[in-house]
């Protein structure tokens, strides 16, 4: 898991210079997804989806960590 704490901070730096960057976006929403941190995973993708509303990854990244998160019902809807 060592190797995760390093992505995270490496993307959330980049996130951290472009929020509207929806690669960076995406990416940095799973790895925090996959380290458990949903909330902040769900955030960080709704924002992405808001800025790039055309980019049907940022749905598909969606719909990854809702079932991540074991939220089926929410994950059935996108």
């Amino acid at each position: 898991l060592e190797k995760m704490d390093i992505a995270i901070n490496y993307l959330k730096h980049a996130y951290d210079i472009d929020k509207d960057n929806s690669k960076v976006a995406r990416k940095y929403a799973i790895v925090l997804s996959i380290k458990g941190n949903n909330q902040l995973a769900l955030e960080v993708i709704r924002k992405a989806i808001k800025n790039d509303k055309n980019e049907v990854y940022n749905q598909l990244t969606l719909g990854e960590i809702l079932l991540n998160a074991d939220s089926t019902n929410s994950a059935e809807l996108v």
